[in-house]
């Protein structure tokens, strides 16, 4: 191998394992930082390693605070949106895809238009609306208007898109109608793109904050990201407890994304080919 490529192959891996390193450390201080007390969490400079690891901070939350509740929320709130979303959003990626009506390129872009329209615009009218239906404080009001999404709808077509068109015309032939074609042909040769947009919509919808902020009002209705923010107190927080509220929540993150990422990846670059 030429002198060349090793040292920009040397160099690639430097620059990756830096960024790596930049980004792993804020987890790791959020794990360190859940096992100290408060007065070393206060400390400047930073210390890293507690003098002596607090682990009870990981049974005390639970009884100090709802997380649990926060928990619940949080996993049915995100996983309603992440189910509905592959149904709707499937049913129209399929309809870009493979039906033929007047208007489906100018749709399709309208589709797309919405990726650029920055969520704060909408809130105020979404709010409005949802007070006219009386959903506030619902999970009517936090899972209903998050039911579709124009990004999976432009995943889910860009995978489409790569199936030979003539399964399509093989089902067909062999009776199925579009409901049958997308559930029995197309979805099953999907997986990779079907679990990416799992992994992205169910991240995006488990850190949701702004929302469910303005949506609800009781402790009952908090999610997680809501509860760990009124954790934090006018005159002092305990910042250990925060801490171990942060290390609990990407948690799920983690396992779904180790259990995923084989499909993350491949369905990524699926979603580029056309």
């Amino acid at each position: 191998m030429p002198a060349a490529k090793i040292t920009g192959k040397i160099a690639l891996y430097v620059v990756v394992s830096a960024i790596s390193i930049g980004m792993t450390i804020p987890f790791l201080y959020m794990l360190t930082s859940s096992m100290k007390t408060t007065p070393e969490t206060l400390q400047f400079p930073p210390v890293w390693l507690p003098k002596a690891w607090i682990w009870e901070n990981y049974i005390q939350i639970w009884k100090q605070t709802e997380l649990f509740q926060w928990f619940r929320n949080s996993l049915f709130v995100a996983s309603a949106r992440v189910a509905s979303q592959v149904v709707t959003c499937s049913l129209a990626a399929y309809a870009f895809s493979f039906l033929h009506f007047r208007g489906k390129h100018i749709v399709f872009l309208c589709t797309l238009a919405v990726l650029m329209v920055p969520h704060q615009v909408v809130i105020i009218p979404q709010f409005l609306l949802l007070k006219e239906f009386g959903w506030l404080d619902s999970f009517k009001g936090l899972i209903i208007p998050s039911m579709v999404g124009a990004f999976s709808i432009f995943l889910f077509r860009q995978s489409f898109m790569t199936i030979p068109s003539e399964m399509i015309e093989a089902a067909k032939l062999d009776g199925c109608n579009p409901l049958s074609t997308l559930v029995r042909i197309v979805m099953p040769n999907s997986k990779p793109v079907l679990t990416t947009m799992i992994l992205v919509t169910f991240l995006s919808h488990w850190n949701d904050f702004m929302w469910p902020l303005i949506i609800t009002k009781s402790k009952t209705m908090m999610v997680l990201p809501v509860g760990m923010a009124n954790m934090v107190g006018e005159f002092g927080t305990d910042w250990p407890m925060l801490m171990t509220a942060a290390t609990y929540a990407t948690l799920p993150i983690i396992v779904l994304f180790v259990f995923g990422q084989r499909y993350f990846v491949e369905g990524m670059l699926t979603a580029g080919i056309k």
